[in-house]
């Protein structure tokens, strides 16, 4: 791998429901939208760049595998992260189709996606498909000892906030959309956020990725860790790790907390392959030689 080279990642958090469907729930419930991240590095740089977010709702799991691989077909994913949860598992298995539908009639061919253990198309689809579950071969590849699905969840949220306190940053954003009514910080909550952006028409598609990631890392911001009956101390469970909520949706931003934990299994992976081959090369020779 060159380590000159950008390397963009997808993250996924796979959703069929989204705001129309809270509308036509009368509000009684909030649905994640369908949501995706990407992002890109060098291993000769520092730091993973977010350089797009897309969200959308009320996509079958059909129409979802085909925007990723449309997504694909123009970035090249090196590695996609993508939830279990929310529908995860039916667009793994759309993903898996030699041929595509968004929706509009037209179809087209593509290479399968697929997972490192997904023996049956071994040879013949993409494996650049990770699964956010300790037990996915790619994962297990970084080395990671992982007792529980918590401690995986944990690592993700213990990396990305590492990288947004590093100093110099070690994921870089862009400067927020001037598009907001009276700037990105106007907003209480990410659902509010959420809804007005989903009333604007005609954004251009620069304009639509810009608000989408200021939307994302607002999401990610009102991400917090539970807290006991006592209000003030962090909830554990049996293997002293913490439980994550928040009170507006975060599918958005956990796209991004996917695709940045993308980049570091690459480098991970990358640094354990030098790591090994620098192993390997060593020769230790005696005095009597």
């Amino acid at each position: 791998m060159d380590p000159t080279e950008w390397n963009y990642v997808l993250g996924i958090d796979g959703s069929q429901g989204g705001i129309g469907r809270t509308k036509a729930l009368g509000g009684r419930k909030a649905s994640d939208d369908f949501a995706t991240a990407v992002c890109r590095f060098r291993l000769c740089d520092y730091a993973t760049q977010l350089c797009k977010v897309t969200r959308f709702n009320g996509l079958t799991a059909e129409q979802m595998s085909a925007v990723i691989h449309r997504d694909h077909d123009a970035f090249n994913f090196q590695l996609m992260v993508m939830d279990l949860g929310g529908g995860g598992l039916s667009i793994r298995d759309e993903l898996r189709n030699a041929t595509q539908d968004i929706g509009d009639g037209q179809k087209f061919s593509v290479t399968p996606i697929i997972t490192a253990d997904d023996e049956q198309m071994q040879g013949v689809g993409n494996q650049i498909l990770c699964l956010f579950s300790r037990g996915d071969t790619m994962i297990k590849d970084t080395g990671q000892v992982l007792a529980g699905e918590s401690v995986l969840v944990n690592k993700a949220h213990e990396l990305l906030r590492g990288a947004f306190e590093a100093e110099p940053q070690r994921i870089q954003t862009p400067k927020p959309w001037s598009g907001w009514p009276n700037g990105v910080n106007s907003f209480d909550t990410p659902d509010k956020m959420r809804e007005w952006l989903h009333a604007q028409p005609g954004l251009s598609p620069r304009e639509s990725a810009q608000a989408e990631m200021d939307l994302a890392l607002f999401q990610l911001i009102h991400v917090d860790r539970v807290l006991s009956a006592d209000g003030q101390t962090p909830k554990v469970d049996k293997y002293g790790m913490y439980e994550f909520k928040s009170t507006s949706k975060k599918d958005s931003g956990y796209a991004v907390l996917y695709s940045y934990f993308a980049s570091w299994m690459i480098r991970e992976r990358h640094r354990i392959k030098e790591q090994t081959q620098k192993e390997t090369d060593f020769v230790c020779v005696s005095e009597d030689a």
